[in-house]
């Protein structure tokens, strides 16, 4: 297919002057797009993959990122935070732990909860203890399926 045969199909088109400028201008500017954005996906670099160390970093930060802001007294004493982590998880028995007078490394144990949750929870109830298994939903981090994850372990005192 050539210009001209294009250009006679696009002049048998029922259109006025003023609809052929504007259909030939919306088809002009469709093509010059995407020449561009098949230019800029060809020619654009691509990044280098990050390597393992990096990505362990990153995960190190996320979840300490989210971890309640504390008093430098309150983080020394590990009241809050605990450095070691343990690579298995032995899950607790079911209904073994007391949201309320559980201490950081028991929390810990709960499927899903890391440092960072573990401490949100102990910052939860120093304002506000727990009174229902229900109210673990008001901690920050702590979704629908997280809460179901966790419920079967815990307790309320």
């Amino acid at each position: 297919m050539d210009l001209r045969s294009l250009r006679d199909r696009f002049a048998r088109l029922p259109l006025a002057p003023a609809e052929m400028s504007v259909a030939g201008f919306v088809v002009c500017a469709l093509v010059l797009s995407l020449s561009y954005r098949a230019w800029n996906v060809f020619t654009s670099p691509i990044p280098p993959p990050v390597p393992q160390e990096f990505r362990s970093l990153d995960s190190v930060f996320s979840a300490k990122s989210h971890a309640p802001i504390v008093s430098a007294s309150l983080r020394d004493t590990g009241a809050l935070w605990s450095a070691t982590v343990s690579p298995h998880k032995v899950l607790p028995s079911l209904h073994s732990i007391s949201l309320n007078t559980a201490r950081l490394e028991e929390l810990r144990r709960l499927p899903a909860v890391g440092p960072a949750l573990a401490s949100r929870i102990v910052a939860f109830r120093r304002s506000t203890p727990f009174r229902r298994i229900d109210d673990l939903k008001r901690v920050e981090g702590i979704g629908e399926h997280k809460f179901e994850r966790i419920r079967p372990f815990v307790t309320v005192e």
